[in-house]
């Protein structure tokens, strides 16, 4: 039998249906809103958030080109008055799944010009090595985690670290994944049989057995995992690793992913362009 869906405890999590009922919401909803788990399984959200809320969302909701996608919105409140809140607002086959945690104190304000001075700091000419090292250190600077590794399917790149672990080599299929606090008690999610859809993949996710054991294996606490990929292949992954529980706000974790995109291309584009100039 299939383990039950679970979340870190970090924020909480609504899946809509296609007519915007609560088909799905996490147990710790009561933690962030004033309503229980149970009293808003099978209302429309309509229903719980502000007008201007539910506003912004639609907005955001219409950027999503299909499945699997996701946008943010940074500091929202969701009721009037209440805790902002950064969203990832996920579209799924059959509906939206929504990730909130309370917002950082401070956001950025210009996310492209935070990118812009990130990749000036690791322009570096047809130098791989000093390329994937400058990456590790502005991620460092950007997450605060202790140690940051960049991997490939040939092994470690690059390493950055203030107090250094001993990560495992990273397997494959291994991208895309946080933890904050490995030892913190996972958070059940609660389902309205008659808007049921399928279970979507909440940014909040407990790690799997496996994430698990990898982690504890390295000594650490907290994780990030942002891959490197062409296209949908995976081939690589910056991973970001702290000895005590660390949480990154969900801007800071757009910001380094969007990095780390970016980041590939340009490992590409070196390689091919040095492998070139060797011909």
């Amino acid at each position: 039998m299939a383990e039950a869906p679970t979340i870190q405890p970090i924020g909480f999590h609504l899946g809509l249906s296609s007519d915007w009922r609560v088909s799905a919401v996490s147990a710790n909803v009561g933690d962030f809103l004033p309503a229980s788990a149970n009293s808003i399984l099978g209302r429309p959200v309509t229903d719980l958030f502000s007008e201007t809320a539910i506003h912004d969302i639609r907005n955001r909701m219409t950027l999503l080109p299909g499945a699997g996608t996701t946008e943010h919105l940074f500091q929202i409140a969701l009721v009037d008055g209440g805790t902002p809140f950064d969203l990832s607002i996920r579209r799924n086959d059959d509906g939206f799944g929504i990730d909130a945690e309370r917002s950082g104190r401070h956001g950025f304000g210009d996310s492209v010009g935070v990118i812009e001075g990130m990749l000036a700091r690791i322009d570096d000419g047809d130098d791989v090595t000093r390329l994937n090292e400058q990456a590790a250190r502005q991620t460092r600077a950007l997450t605060g985690f202790d140690q940051v590794s960049i991997w490939t399917r040939t092994g470690l790149k690059a390493f950055s670290a203030r107090t250094a672990l001993s990560p495992p080599a990273l397997a494959p299929g291994f991208d895309d994944f946080m933890v904050v606090d490995l030892n913190s008690a996972a958070v059940a999610l609660q389902f309205d049989l008659d808007h049921q859809i399928n279970t979507p993949r909440s940014v909040l996710r407990e790690p799997a057995t496996e994430e698990r054991i990898w982690l504890a294996e390295s000594g650490a606490k907290a994780a990030m995992i942002l891959p490197l990929a062409n296209g949908a292949e995976s081939w690589g992954a910056v991973c970001c690793l702290h000895h005590s529980p660390r949480h990154v706000s969900v801007e800071r974790r757009s910001i380094a992913r969007l990095f780390a995109r970016i980041l590939a291309l340009q490992i590409i584009v070196v390689e091919l362009r040095v492998g070139r100039s060797g011909a």
